[in-house]
């Protein structure tokens, strides 16, 4: 006996209240509690709908299948977005309407359109005239499945995933034009120019606060803020986010994301500044015989009245206060020799930038005043021990002591 076929004895206690049917035995009860037909059931019972039979769900089953294919099928012929001259396919309308409008796109289709092919060859629309309403044999639709994937077999599209949002990204693999690189007199940030390099970096720190990190020890300036001017004209990157956001339609967009997020700084965390290593000269740093020089193996505290901080610095003791507010007239025997790059970008202290390491120099402070506190609170804790050793208990009150 088949699952969902009524008993006419009506002596059996194998039955399902909620589809209405009688079994012979309980092993197809057991069976029948498992399928898609008492499932159905119980979610009508729960809607207060009445049960139906077999047959029609059944037939409700065939007819949900045929729907969702036909969605499918609509998704998929609905509006064609594939792009001839340029053999990509977008899965969406709007990536694809962002890319006719790319400078690539319509050199492209106009080359296209010199071989002789006409417009209506290139850019078609397919629309799907079949209603939902209509019900189609498995086979056709099946067969209808297969001829839109030998379709998409037999041409070669590369399929690019972009998503529509506030900034349209354009497509990564686009050739770069090096004419939309900012020069080094313009400023990355706005459509500033100024005369020099130096007047565009004294821009950039007073209108966006844009220094460059380690100025110590940079040896091509100008060819570190060429370097940005690609990234940010032709690659329409932001400095900050680097490859973590993907490139902006234009360039203002991309200016305009830097102003707004205050991403108006060289990325310094992690192995970001090995991009910009070339235009760096760290050998002072391990020259013994340069001033930039930093020994590791170099006392931290000093036995006399200074104190050397992690950053390099001297504390000296308080009692020597009037000594440090000495200012002695520099000798003119000596010849100062300073950093090129200490005088070339003095004018950063001038305008309220403290410090020639950038972040580096907060760091450093931190640093200090960490080591401060830590000996600080060292010197609190001896002090109180040595207190208690000289306090003694008396006990508590009626104790004999």
């Amino acid at each position: 006996m088949s699952i969902g076929t009524k008993e006419e004895n009506s002596s059996t206690n194998f039955t399902c209240i909620s589809c209405r049917v009688k079994f012979s035995d309980g092993e197809m009860q057991r069976e029948h509690y498992k399928s898609e037909w008492h499932r159905y059931n119980l979610k009508r019972k729960e809607a207060e709908l009445p049960a139906i039979a077999l047959a029609l769900f059944d037939e409700k089953k065939v007819q949900f299948n045929i729907q969702k294919e036909l969605e499918v099928i609509e998704t998929t012929v609905k509006t064609s977005t594939y792009c001839h001259p340029c053999g990509k396919l977008f899965k969406s309308v709007n990536s694809y309407a962002t890319h006719v409008k790319s400078k690539v796109h319509i050199e492209k289709d106009a080359a296209f359109k010199e071989n002789g092919v006409d417009k209506e060859d290139i850019a078609f629309t397919v629309k799907a005239k079949t209603p939902r309403n209509v019900k189609l044999d498995k086979e056709t639709i099946d067969q209808h499945m297969t001829e839109i994937h030998e379709t998409q077999v037999e041409q070669p599209m590369e399929v690019t995933e972009e998503t529509n949002s506030t900034t349209h990204q354009i497509d990564e693999e686009d050739d770069l034009n090096d004419d939309d690189a900012i020069p080094s007199c313009s400023c990355l940030f706005c459509p500033e120019k100024s005369e020099n390099f130096d007047d565009n970096m004294k821009h950039m720190y007073s209108a966006h606060g844009f220094f460059l990190p380690d100025t110590r020890f940079v040896s091509d300036a100008e060819g570190l803020i060429t370097f940005l001017g690609y990234k940010v004209g032709c690659g329409k990157i932001c400095i900050l986010c680097n490859e973590r956001s993907k490139r902006f339609e234009t360039v203002e967009a991309c200016q305009q994301h830097m102003v707004d997020k205050t991403h108006c700084m060289i990325n310094q965390e992690g192995d970001n500044l090995v991009e910009y290593i070339e235009f760096y000269d760290y050998s002072p740093m391990f020259d013994e015989n340069s001033e930039e020089f930093i020994d590791p193996d170099a006392p931290m505290i000093d036995m006399g009245y200074t104190m050397t901080l992690p950053s390099g610095n001297n504390v000296g003791h308080r009692s020597l206060l009037k000594f440090y507010k000495q200012k002695l007239k520099p000798c003119q025997d000596l010849v100062m020799v300073t950093n090129k790059n200490v005088t070339k970008f003095s004018f950063f202290k001038s305008l309220g930038y403290h410090g020639e390491l950038g972040l580096a120099v907060n760091k450093a402070t931190l640093r200090d005043t960490t080591f401060v506190r830590k000996l600080k609170t060292k010197w609190i804790i001896q002090c109180g021990i040595k207190g208690n050793k000289l306090f003694k208990s008396k006990g508590a009150q009626g104790q004999a002591y």
